[in-house]
């Protein structure tokens, strides 16, 4: 059974302190007390332990964009699993704008699919130059 939660846009601009607040973690990710969400069928570059500058950079630019996303109005959570990790696997709109398909109309998040060779391709996009770089941190 699919449960829904709202969240006013106000409450996105506070810390992530009280259960009743919503904050971003990154591109894909989002917490509300001790809960976190994980935006299904999206991936967005990472800033935690990202495989390379740009991957950190892009990441960035996916974690502002959502929250600008997430700012238009009261936010809804359809959630829909949890995954391997325990985070609540939900779908995030604003209206009726699903913000993961909006993330990837815009440019910064890629479609999510299973699997390490999905998983390299989309580091590919991100990181087209194999060198790491380990001087990035958050």
């Amino acid at each position: 059974m699919k449960a829904l939660v709202v969240i006013t846009a106000a409450l996105l601009a506070a810390p992530a302190l009280a259960s009743d607040r919503l904050a971003i973690v990154d591109g894909d990710t989002l917490r509300a007390g001790d809960e976190v969400f994980r935006i299904i069928e999206i991936d967005t570059p990472e800033t935690y332990r990202p495989r390379c500058a740009r991957e950190y950079e892009l990441g960035v630019e996916a974690r502002e964009h959502l929250a600008q996303l997430l700012s238009a109005g009261p936010v809804r959570i359809e959630r829909d699993g949890i995954d391997f990790f325990g985070r609540t696997l939900a779908r995030v709109y604003v209206g009726e704008r699903n913000i993961g398909e909006q993330m990837i109309a815009d440019g910064v998040a890629l479609r999510y699919r299973a699997g390490a060779k999905f998983r390299k391709a989309r580091v590919r996009v991100w990181c087209p130059d194999p060198q790491p770089t380990t001087s990035v941190s958050n």
